[in-house]
C-alpha cells in the first residue's frame, strides 16, 4: 500500500510541467451540410463522434477563447473523512446514482443535482458480499448492472471475489437485487458500459441487456449477458495492456460505447483508443483495427471519461486531480488541455469518473466523482471526504 502510494505520488508531482495546448470552441457543421442527429438524451450528436473517419471531418471552428479554469461547484460532499466514490450514472430524469468504493460498498441516489440547494443522497443498497463497488450502467429502465469486489489493500483485489450485480429501483425504497454472475478470473474489474447503443437497430430489444466490463490488470474487456450470466472475453488487444512491470498495472480503465465504437482509456499509457464493434457478438468487428486517438504527456494517470456532442473527450486523472479536455479530431492534429484542477488543488481531489447531465439546461454540466485524494494526497498530506462536483462546460464549448 505504502509503496504504491509513494510511486503514484512521485508520478503525479513529476508529470505536471508541460504546458497544455490552447483550444478554441468548436461549432461543427457535418459533412454534406447536415447539422447533427439527436442522441438518447436529446442532445445534438454529430456523426463525427460516432462513425466517421477522423480524417474526413471538416469542422467549422468559432474562434472563442475558453476562460479557464471552468466553473466548478461541489454538489455534495460525504460526511466520512476517508471515503471514495468510484463511479456514477446519470438517469434520464437527471438524478445521479453513485457507487461507493469505501468505507462501504454502497449505492446512493442523489436527486436533482442541478439544484444549487443540494440535498443529501439516499442510500439505495449496501452489498454485504463485497468491500467496494466500481462501474455501473443501465440495462433497462430503472435497472442497473454494477461491479463489486473485495480488497486486501488499495487496488489489491482478493482472488475470486469479483462479481456482477443487477439492481432494479422502480421502487427506490424496496430495490430488487440479484447477483448476475461471479467473475473469479477478473483481475481488477473496473469500467462498465452497455453494449448496445441507440444505433444498434439490428439487435432485438430482448438481446440488448449485455454489458462490457473492463479488466484493468488483465488488459481485456468482458462481455456479460445480464440475463443468463454467461460471459466471455470480448476484446483483448495490446492497447488494453498495462505497462509491463508496473507497480500498479492499470491498463484499460474507463470504457464507453458510442455508435458502433468501443472507446477506452488506458491508464498506464495515458492514451485513448477506439475500435469498431460487432454489436451482435460483442466482439471486435471482423477486420477492424484499433485507432489511437490521443496520448497525454503531462499527467500521471487517465481514469474514466465521457464524450460530448462534438467528439471532445473529457477525462479525469485521479492521481493529479485534473479534468482534461481532449480533441482527437481537432484541425491540425489531436490536442488537449487541463480545464479544471491541478496536482496542488482540491477542486477535484482524486477525481474518479465523469458523466454529462441529462435534461434541459443540464446537458452541458459534467458531473465528476472523487475519492478525496486518498491514494495520492494533495501536496503529499492533504485528503478530504469524497464528493460530487458539477463543472459547467458551456464556457468551453460556447453557449448553445
Amino acid at each position: 500500500m505504502q509503496v504504491i502510494t509513494s510511486i503514484l505520488m512521485a508520478c503525479a508531482v513529476g508529470a505536471v510541467s508541460a504546458s497544455p495546448l490552447s483550444l478554441g470552441t468548436p461549432e461543427i457543421d457535418l459533412i454534406g451540410g447536415s447539422r447533427a442527429k439527436p442522441d438518447a438524451r436529446g442532445a445534438a450528436l454529430p456523426v463525427s463522434a460516432l462513425n466517421a473517419d477522423p480524417k474526413t471531418i471538416t469542422p467549422n471552428l468559432k474562434n472563442i477563447k475558453a476562460q479557464l479554469p471552468l466553473p466548478a461547484r461541489t454538489v455534495y460532499q460525504f460526511p466520512e473523512e476517508h471515503s471514495w466514490v468510484e463511479n456514477l450514472f446519470v438517469r434520464d430524469n437527471g438524478d445521479i446514482l453513485m457507487t461507493m468504493m469505501w468505507p462501504k460498498p454502497s449505492l446512493y441516489l442523489l436527486k436533482n443535482p442541478s439544484s444549487n440547494e443540494g440535498g443529501e443522497p439516499t442510500l439505495i443498497h449496501t452489498f454485504d458480499d463485497a468491500q467496494g463497488l466500481l462501474g455501473i450502467t443501465e440495462t433497462a429502465p430503472d435497472t442497473y448492472a454494477l461491479v463489486s469486489s473485495k480488497f486486501s489493500g488499495m487496488a489489491a483485489v482478493v482472488a475470486n471475489s469479483s462479481a456482477i450485480w443487477e439492481i432494479s429501483i422502480q421502487d427506490v425504497a424496496n430495490p430488487k437485487v440479484r447477483k448476475v454472475t461471479d467473475l473469479p478470473e477478473g483481475g481488477f474489474l473496473n469500467g462498465v458500459t452497455k453494449l448496445h447503443s441507440a444505433a444498434c437497430r439490428n439487435v432485438a430489444p430482448e438481446e440488448r441487456k449485455s454489458i462490457l466490463v473492463s479488466d484493468s490488470f488483465n488488459g481485456c474487456v468482458y462481455c456479460v449477458n445480464t440475463v443468463t450470466g454467461e460471459y466471455k472475453v470480448a476484446v483483448k488487444v495490446p492497447e488494453m495492456d498495462p505497462v509491463a512491470g508496473a507497480a500498479l498495472p492499470f491498463g484499460v480503465n474507463g470504457i464507453k460505447i458510442m455508435g458502433h465504437y468501443l472507446y477506452w482509456a488506458n491508464s498506464d499509457h495515458l492514451t485513448m483508443y477506439r475500435v469498431s464493434m460487432d454489436m451482435k457478438t460483442g466482439a471486435m468487428r471482423e477486420g477492424a483495427t484499433v485507432e489511437t486517438l490521443i496520448t497525454l504527456k503531462d499527467t500521471a494517470f487517465l481514469d474514466e471519461f465521457d464524450i460530448d456532442e462534438d467528439g471532445t473527450i473529457w477525462g479525469v486523472t485521479n492521481a493529479d486531480n485534473k479534468l482534461i479536455a481532449m480533441r482527437p479530431m481537432a484541425p491540425g492534429g489531436a490536442s488537449y488541455e487541463t480545464v479544471v484542477g491541478s496536482a496542488t488543488e482540491m477542486t477535484l481531489a482524486g477525481d474518479t469518473s465523469a458523466r454529462f447531465g441529462k435534461g434541459a439546461g443540464n446537458r452541458r454540466t459534467l458531473y465528476i466523482t472523487t475519492g478525496g485524494a486518498g491514494v495520492v494526497p494533495v501536496n503529499g498530506t492533504i485528503t478530504e471526504a469524497a464528493k460530487l462536483v458539477a463543472v459547467d462546460t458551456r464556457g468551453y464549448l460556447g453557449t448553445l
